[in-house]
C-alpha cells in the first residue's frame, strides 16, 4: 500500500519510493498486515496535519508488524471521524430547535422562526355560561333589574309618606324610613307581580333595628310575607295578613354573620319557600298562605337603604 513520503524519511526494509505525479508514496506489499480494508494511499498534497504523517526511522525494523498495524488502523479512525463531521454536522447545524407545545396545542416559534400549528386541542370540561339567576336550579329569565337609582325602569315603586312612613329615592338609592319604635314599613314596586320567582335585593341598614325583603305583597289588602335580618344577626320570616297586626312568624334563626350591609334573597315556588343572606342558604320552609304579589323592601324601627333589585 502507498504512504506519502519525503526524502528525509527512512523506507523500511528497504522497500523503495514510488513517484506519481511529483508526490513520493512508499510502497508495502499487499501481503502485509497493514490494515487490507484500509485506505489505499495517503495523498501528499492533503491538507493533513503532521501528526498524520508517519517518520520511519531504521530502528524501527525490528519493530513488529503489529505495531504497524495498529498505528495506521488507528490513522484510519481519526480520517473517518473527520470526514464523518464534515458530513453530519453540516446536515443538522440547520435543524430548527421546537420549544414545548404551547396552549390550545400550538408550538411556540424559535427565535426568528414561524409559529407552526400542531395538533388540534380541546381543553375538557366547558365552563358554563354565566347565569342570570345566581339561584338554584340557575335558569329562568331575568323579569326585574332594577338598580334603583330613581324610579325610572317602569316598575312604580311607591314614593311618599304613608303611614306615618316614607319611600324616596335619594342619594342614587331607594330609601324606607320609619321612626317609630315597634313598626315596620314596606315600600313596594306596585307594577309588579310575581307567583314563582326568585328574588334578591342589596339592603343596608343606616338606622334602623332591621330590615329585608317583601314578597308575595297586596298593597290594597296589605298581606304581605316579609323576611327580615336584624343587627344581632337574628333572622325572621313572617306571613302579615292585615293592618290590625294579625301575623303568623313561619321561620327564624339567630348566629348568621350579618353588618347592617347585605343582599337579602328568597326562592318562592309554590309553597316552598328557601331563605338566603349574601346567596348563602340559610332555610327551606313551607307556607301556601300567599301564592303572588308585589315585591319590595321592609325596614323596621328607622331607616334602611336598597338598591340593585332583580326577579
Amino acid at each position: 500500500m502507498f504512504l506519502p513520503a519525503r526524502d528525509d524519511r527512512k523506507i523500511i526494509g528497504g522497500n523503495s519510493l514510488k513517484t506519481l505525479g511529483g508526490h513520493a508514496y512508499a510502497w508495502f506489499p499487499s501481503s502485509a498486515s497493514l490494515g487490507r480494508d484500509d485506505c489505499k494511499r495517503y495523498h501528499s498534497h492533503l491538507s493533513i496535519p503532521s501528526i498524520f504523517w508517519y517518520s520511519f526511522p531504521s530502528t524501527l525494523q525490528n519493530h513488529t508488524s503489529r505495531r504497524i498495524t495498529l498505528g495506521f488502523f488507528g490513522t484510519c479512525l481519526v480520517m473517518l471521524f473527520v470526514a464523518f463531521s464534515l458530513v453530519f454536522f453540516p446536515l443538522h447545524a440547520n435543524s430548527p430547535v421546537v420549544a414545548g407545545e404551547g396552549p390550545y396545542g400550538v408550538q411556540q416559534p424559535t427565535s426568528g422562526g414561524t409559529q407552526t400549528p400542531a395538533l388540534a386541542f380541546t381543553p375538557t370540561g366547558t365552563p358554563p355560561p354565566v347565569s342570570t339567576n345566581p339561584y338554584p336550579p340557575y335558569s329562568g329569565s331575568l323579569q326585574l333589574d332594577d338598580p334603583l337609582r330613581d324610579n325610572t325602569k317602569g316598575f312604580s315603586w311607591e314614593e311618599g309618606t304613608r303611614d306615618l312612613g316614607e319611600c324616596i329615592f335619594t342619594g342614587g338609592t331607594y330609601h324606607s324610613t320609619i321612626p317609630r319604635s315597634g313598626y315596620f314599613h314596606s315600600c313596594l314596586a306596585l307594577s309588579s307581580d310575581f307567583t314563582d320567582f326568585a328574588y334578591e335585593i342589596h339592603m343596608t341598614l343606616t338606622t334602623g333595628s332591621a330590615g329585608g325583603i317583601v314578597f308575595r305583597a297586596d298593597r290594597a289588602t296589605t298581606h304581605l310575607y316579609y323576611f327580615t335580618v336584624d343587627r344581632t344577626g337574628s333572622y325572621t320570616l313572617k306571613a302579615y295578613y292585615d293592618k290590625n297586626g294579625d301575623f303568623n312568624t313561619i321561620a327564624s334563626g339567630s348566629g348568621v354573620s350579618f353588618t347592617g350591609n347585605a343582599t337579602i334573597g328568597v326562592i318562592a315556588q309554590g309553597s316552598s319557600m328557601s331563605l338566603y343572606l349574601n346567596r348563602k342558604l340559610l332555610q327551606h320552609v313551607q307556607d301556601g298562605e300567599f301564592t303572588h304579589g308585589q315585591i319590595g323592601g321592609v325596614v323596621y324601627e328607622g331607616e334602611a337603604t336598597f338598591s340593585d333589585a332583580s326577579v
